[in-house]
């Protein structure tokens, strides 16, 4: 990866993947936010609202693609000034991953209560789940089974504790 000039007040960094689908049916094409340059064996990519790379048919499965992307590596102040809390209300985009409507209200409630008194940005708000999951949350790859009709976040949060990046994300 070479590197590039700044955004934000971040570094720019040019960075390559290359993905094969293992099954047919794909209609977008994953990338590094930024992509720049896309070598692909289909007809038509298209860059959505969200920044999805959009394909006008779906790929076979095999089917590989190439995508260079400018990576920026925002700063902890770039983060907190593009606050999601200041997009407005009917944005597409806190439609789409900001939906609280699947929320057990236990852990909303435990995540409000963490959040207490920090700054109000949402980067601050995400820095005080992090410390308090470093605090109170042991990484395991030894979990216990979850039990049968119960939430796996709750079961995290409020009994076995332990978890590893699949439970703790």
């Amino acid at each position: 990866a070479a590197g590039g000039g700044a955004v934000g007040g971040g570094p720019v960094v040019r960075e390559e993947q290359v993905f094969t689908a293992a099954a047919g049916g794909l209609d977008v094409l994953l990338a590094a936010w930024r992509p720049v340059e896309v070598e692909a064996s289909v007809r038509s990519a298209a860059l959505g609202d969200d920044g999805s790379l959009q394909l006008d048919a779906p790929l076979e499965a095999g089917a590989t693609w190439r995508v260079a992307s400018e990576v920026v590596t925002p700063s902890a102040d770039d983060l907190r000034r593009a606050d999601p809390g200041q997009l407005p209300a009917g944005s597409a985009v806190l439609a789409r991953y900001a939906a609280e409507d699947d929320v057990d209200p236990e852990v909303a409630e435990l995540a409000r209560t963490i959040t207490a008194g920090t700054a109000p940005t949402a980067y601050d708000r995400i820095r005080a789940l992090e410390a308090w999951m470093a605090a109170n949350i042991t990484y395991s790859r030894d979990i216990p089974i979850l039990p049968e009709g119960r939430d796996a976040v709750h079961e995290l949060l409020f009994a076995s504790r332990r978890g590893f990046c699949e439970q703790i994300g």
